[in-house]
């Protein structure tokens, strides 16, 4: 019995072998190509579009360079920073392009213009971009199959979480608002006073940047814009979060922090101004979940000036 256990066993262990370099030879066909069928992956993408998949390819360079220790491979985030494929959902360009050219740095994230070029930041954008939506699969963008679309980046530029270009642009005309009626609203003072959006917004490079730059607003959807005037707290652009700085003496200062010093607190409030406070003067600085942005645009605006400021904004692109 003893030995035909022993025979038993000794013909087990070069099945199982062979088992198992089979098993790892089929997985490896998922895991990553090599040879002529890597070049044939990799062909498909540059062929479709040669500059933007260069413009890809550099963006991840750049990303296992210097990003990916805190966010993760394939852009995927880790207990030290965010999911930057579910980040540029919400993101237009201009606030990424800010939020890693400026960095963030009371949540300690440098400010990275120190180390990249704004041609590579905005080759990191693409490559983000491409991850968060299924464009480039996991791997090296010169060692997995992937297509570029026909028009891409652009041709997807417009889209948020869940939404298709078609869907939005179909919902545009919905919107019975005049443009040129929208525009005097966002600049002009005289009717909104200090709730006028041009006193806390830029577009058009003109304005104050306490809040969000809103060039290319006009991207999202109508459903979003709208949201955002009428419940400014539902969805707070990342960077852009309320704080309450409390001095010694007791005085409360409520904006948006724009950064920080050895010697100063930066706080932009909303009349569109920045303060500076001298740190020896700061008790502490607490944090908001209620936007800057006033909330009573519903009774500041009648339907169909709500209607013009959408059409206005759904032109900036």
């Amino acid at each position: 019995m003893m030995s035909k256990q022993i025979g038993c066993r000794s013909l087990r262990r070069p099945v199982l072998g062979i088992v198992a370099l089979v098993t790892v030879s089929f997985l490896g066909g998922f895991t990553g190509l090599s040879g002529p069928l890597q070049e044939v992956a990799a062909q498909q993408a540059k062929e479709s579009s040669p500059e933007v998949y260069q413009q890809v390819y550099a963006g991840w360079k750049w990303w296992h360079v210097y990003c990916y220790r805190c966010h993760g491979v394939d852009a995927q985030g880790s207990v030290l920073a965010p999911n930057l494929r579910e980040s540029v959902k919400v993101l237009t360009h201009d606030e990424f392009f800010k939020t890693v050219h400026d960095g963030r740095i009371q949540k300690g994230m440098p400010a990275w213009s120190q180390l990249l070029t704004d041609k590579q930041i905005n080759e990191v954008y693409l490559y983000v971009r491409a991850r968060s939506e299924g464009i480039l699969p996991p791997g090296r963008p010169d060692e997995v199959p992937w297509d570029i679309p026909k028009g891409w980046p652009e041709a997807s530029a417009q889209k948020t979480a869940g939404e298709n270009p078609k869907t939005q642009a179909s919902a545009a005309p919905a919107i019975q608002g005049d443009p040129a009626a929208g525009e005097k609203l966002f600049y002009d003072p005289q009717i909104l006073g200090a709730n006028a959006c041009v006193n806390c917004h830029i577009a058009q490079e003109k304005g104050n940047e306490v809040g969000p730059v809103l060039s290319k607003i006009g991207r999202r959807s109508p459903e979003y814009i709208r949201e955002s005037i009428l419940k400014p707290s539902a969805v707070i652009v990342s960077g852009y979060e309320t704080v309450v700085l409390v001095t010694k003496d007791g005085q409360n200062l409520t904006g948006i922090k724009k950064g920080e010093d050895d010697s100063s607190v930066q706080i932009a409030t909303a009349d569109g101004k920045l303060q500076m406070i001298p740190k020896n003067e700061v008790r502490q600085v607490v944090s908001s979940k209620t936007s800057l942005m006033p909330g009573n645009y519903s009774e500041l605006l009648n339907e169909q000036q709500l209607n013009d400021l959408l059409a206005y904004l759904l032109t900036l692109r």
